[in-house]
């Protein structure tokens, strides 16, 4: 041996001194994390406190990803104006979506800023009034500022033709009874009691029958746009703010789904598929209904994209960094943000259950929450107002506790996601994430139907070697779904115990799988329940869907041969086309296995069905190169013919509108003669239907301009497609006859449309609409423009046809239809009619054996409740309060009941119209 000297080790490298812009980002998270925590510890509503705690939780999420050094620029970051969003040097300004973007929600701010919700009355094509809200006309003008931008860019194409179609009316038509209002009212009362964990429903008291995602988006929508949620303060239009989160998870998967199908397809088979989705009727009518089948369906379908953009990349490509100015930005920012805004939150809350914040100071205490309906209590119907104290109330069980262990979680993740860059790996987390926020949303269906998806697909792939080399990232991905979806089910478990996990775990889970739940009795439980919905629900593209699935399985099929290493673009296409139709299977088997049925169940199975007839679609159009200007002609002139058929062909049949005037209800006046419209204007239209439909053509076979040409994929099915073609036509042709018709028995056929979202099939239908003119011309025209896709000569130009003619069928739907039924659904109206009509609180609203839930929203549950069949306590209020003047809300059955309780002969007065309202009547008389 010899003595040597150990070699000193080699210095570490100095460490960087942190920038000034990353000092400053650990500042604003630290000023966000302190804001949150004062604002959630306060013992007091403070003012716009949702709109402050929406900054604060921005400011605190921001200030981390640039303490960590996210927003700094590397020399691997690529312009922001080579992205979707950018422009070319050359393009004019009106062209720029970064310019008009901007300019179009300054447009939205400013209007809502000087208008708010007012309206102004004007009067539709029949002459009949019509109250219009300024934020509609500004929301209009807002997306037609983005057309010029749009023309070259199809992904912002979309969203302004799905803009125009779903948002001008959103918050116009009455909340529908009675999930919209039942929701609306829990969302209220977080606000009313400032609990954001215990959820309660007016009479019925705690209320656990569902997750808590959709009524934190509307408490915090409502909460945000400074909607009143006070009992008794009768806000103004209070639809947007419920129905806005809905409408934009509706919007952002559409979004993703063109994102997606546009990086394995195209740009226009993107455009397909999401204008498949958006204009099929059970897609449009819940992304208008505030209820919790688009928070669990519009996350899945997020969820599954991701999934099927992950398995299309390469394990090693990183995401696109783009930078703008000093700062970039990249997919992995966007996952990150995403967390953060929607956990931290959730810690943040949790921690301050155990503190309050006083005028003079902290308290500190044991978790506590109280019972009953803030600002009700004493009110009939509604228990008497209590302290109370969790089940599990043991120190360790503490929702402080709960939150430091969800922060540490929270913080592994924030750590992984900032070492990570890579595209499949993000894009996994997003998976993971979206199926957390879809388990918030609906339960245990939210991430178990894309998990059985994705084992699915690995059995049916046998690409096993995604899962064992741990590229499906099960181990942070589980992590990731428990800390975004989980926090509330354990907080609600150790506040309430067994109860919780009983009602929504056994009853609502379980027993709707097994034994079924307040199900739909009217039709025998078995596998053509849901084929039956489906084509009311897929309407007009049920003639494509079937031949769409099992067309594109076969395909996969026979290229089943191609090297993915050589064929790497088609082999992704076919894997992504796999992975829809076991998507569609798995949703359509689970749900027809269930014992409980309702119509809207089957939507899951719906998406897939659309993005596969959009890519059907997309094959049928041929290969296009012609300029985008000619397309956007082409496509406008593709809306505009179909819709001066449509109006053509029912004025020649009947009234158009569909409504009958006072003393015709439940006759056939609609089709009489004198209510056909004039035969020269509708030739006319007919002649201009022509016109824009020849036109089209004109365009789109011009051979300077690139006529399209049929697809691979086309050109092999070309005589199948021929075929399906044709039996489409008669398969949608006798769907439309079930739509339009009327028979003896119900349902008639327009009622079955707002069976795929309503929950008693048996309602009476209001006498004076009839719109079966209007529907059996939408039959007709769908029918025949099906029917041309048939010849492959004309097959280009009858499909782009048949996607216009979705987009107006889509229109009237959700704009004439829709709208019109609303007040017969909703109780707004006479809501309206109650605030006008009394003195003061001191004449209150009796709502007599009602469980409809709009009297408990539009009131803020200042409503006095009889609900009971027992009319006993109702007696005795009766007698302790005789003399008074009282509105009665009541089914129009029922009101002589109530009358008889009351005694005497009082004087009653109807204010509500079978025309206004063909089930409730508000009443007016002296006790």
């Amino acid at each position: 041996m010899t003595d040597q000297t150990p070699s000193p080790s080699p210095p570490s490298p100095p460490r960087t001194p942190l920038s000034l812009e990353r000092k400053l980002g650990w500042c604003a998270f630290a000023l966000g994390v302190v804001a949150m925590f004062l604002l959630m510890s306060n013992s007091d509503h403070a003012p716009r406190g949702v709109l402050m705690g929406m900054a604060a939780t921005l400011t605190a999420a921001l200030g981390l990803m640039t303490g960590l050094g996210f927003f700094t620029r590397s020399e691997a970051s690529v312009p922001f104006a080579s992205s979707a969003l950018g422009h070319a040097a050359d393009e004019a300004w009106f062209r720029r979506p970064s310019v008009m973007l901007p300019i179009s929600v300054a447009v939205v701010v400013a209007c809502a800023l000087l208008f708010g919700v007012e309206t102004f009355r004007v009067d539709d094509v029949a002459g009949i009034p019509l109250d219009v809200a300024y934020m509609t006309v500004a929301i209009v003008l807002a997306l037609l500022l983005l057309l010029p931008a749009a023309v070259t860019r199809p992904g912002l194409g979309v969203f302004v033709v799905v803009g125009l179609v779903y948002l001008p009316t959103l918050g116009m038509p009455a909340l529908w009874d009675p999930w919209e209002t039942h929701y609306g009212e829990v969302a209220r009362e977080i606000l009313a009691r400032d609990d954001w964990i215990s959820t309660w429903w007016a009479h019925e008291k705690w209320f656990m029958s569902k997750p808590i995602l959709i009524f934190w988006m509307e408490a915090l929508s409502m909460g945000a746009l400074g909607v009143d949620y006070l009992p008794d303060a009768n806000p103004a239009h209070p639809e947007w703010a419920v129905r806005l989160p809905i409408m934009l998870l509706s919007i952002a998967a559409l979004m993703v789904v063109y994102g997606t199908v546009k990086r394995l397809f195209s740009a226009r088979a993107g455009a397909f598929a999401a204008l498949a989705m958006a204009t099929a009727p059970h897609y449009f009518f819940l992304a208008h209904q505030a209820i919790t089948d688009m928070s669990m369906v519009g996350n899945m379908t997020i969820a599954v994209c991701l999934l099927a953009l992950a398995l299309s990349e390469s394990p090693e490509r990183e995401v696109t960094r783009y930078r703008i100015g000093r700062l970039e930005g990249s997919f992995q920012h966007i996952i990150l943000g995403l967390l953060l805004v929607t956990v931290l939150p959730q810690v943040m809350y949790l921690i301050t259950r155990n503190v309050t914040w006083f005028p003079r100071g902290f308290a500190w205490h044991l978790d506590e929450f109280f019972y009953g309906s803030a600002g009700n209590d004493g009110i009939p119907g509604n228990p008497d107002i209590a302290d109370q104290q969790a089940v599990f109330n043991e120190l360790w069980f503490q929702p402080a506790v709960q939150g430091a262990l969800w922060l540490v979680g929270l913080a592994g993740l924030v750590y992984l996601l900032s070492r990570e860059r890579r595209a499949q790996a993000l894009a996994m987390y997003g998976f993971y994430y979206f199926c957390g926020l879809a388990f918030m949303g609906k339960g245990i269906p939210g991430f178990a139907l894309p998990g059985l998806v994705a084992l699915l697909y690995l059995i049916a792939s046998t690409r096993w070697d995604v899962l064992l080399e741990g590229r499906l990232r099960v181990m942070p991905g589980t992590l990731t779904l428990a800390v975004t979806g989980l926090p509330w089910y354990v907080a609600m478990y150790m506040r309430h115990g067994p109860a919780f996990t009983q009602q929504l775990l056994i009853h609502d889970h379980i027993n709707r799988l097994a034994r079924g739940v307040h199900m739909d009795e009217t039709s025998p439980g078995s596998f053509g329940y849901y084929v039956l919905q489906l084509g009311f629900a897929t309407f007009p593209y049920i003639g494509l869907v079937p031949f769409a699935v099992v067309a594109f399985m076969w395909l996969r099929r026979r290229q089943r041969t191609a090297v993915q290493a050589s064929d790497g673009r088609a082999y992704h296409q076919r894997q992504f086309l796999m992975l829809l139709s076991l998507w569609f299977f798995a949703a359509f088997v689970l749900f027809s296995a269930m014992a409980t049925r309702f119509h809207h169940y089957i939507f899951p199975a719906v998406v897939p069905a659309m993005i596969l007839v959009g890519l059907m679609l997309d094959a049928m159009c041929g290969e296009d190169a012609r300029p985008m200007r000619v397309r956007f002609v082409t496509a406008l002139l593709a809306g505009l013919g179909p819709l001066s058929f449509v109006l053509g062909f029912a004025g020649m049949m009947g009234d158009v509108r569909g409504i009958l005037p006072p003393g015709e209800e439940g006759t056939d006046w609609v089709l009489g003669a004198a209510q056909r419209g004039d035969t020269p204007a509708m030739l006319a239209l007919m002649a201009l239907g022509l016109a824009c439909a020849g036109a089209a053509y004109f365009l789109l076979h011009r051979r300077d301009a690139g006529a399209p040409e049929p697809t691979r994929e086309a050109g092999r099915l070309a005589l199948p497609l021929t075929v399906a073609c044709l039996a489409g036509a008669g398969l949608l042709a006798f769907v439309a006859r079930d739509l339009s018709w009327v028979t003896q028995q119900r349902p008639h056929g327009y009622e079955r449309l707002i069976h795929l979202y309503v929950y008693n099939y048996n309602r009476p239908w209001p006498t004076q609409f009839d719109y079966r003119p209007i529907l059996t011309a939408f039959g007709i025209v769908g029918s025949v423009l099906l029917a041309l896709t048939a010849l492959p000569r004309l097959r280009a130009w009858g499909a782009r046809l048949l996607v216009g003619f979705s987009v107006v069928f889509a229109a009237w739907t959700v704009n004439v239809y829709f709208s019109d039924l609303s007040d017969h659904w909703g109780l707004k109206p006479l809501m309206t009619q109650y605030y006008q009509l009394r003195e003061g609180p001191e004449e209150p609203l009796i709502a007599f054996q009602m469980n409809w839930k709009a009297e408990n929203f539009y009131t803020g549950n200042r409503v006095y409740t009889f609900v009971d069949l027992d009319t006993a306590p109702l007696a005795r209020w009766i007698e302790q309060n005789r003399g008074k003047r009282v509105f009665v809300l009541v089914e129009r059955t029922r009101l002589r009941t109530f009358t008889g309780l009351v005694g005497g002969r009082p004087e009653v007065i109807e204010h509500t119209s079978t025309r206004q309202c063909s089930k409730f009547v508000l009443a007016e008389m002296t006790l």
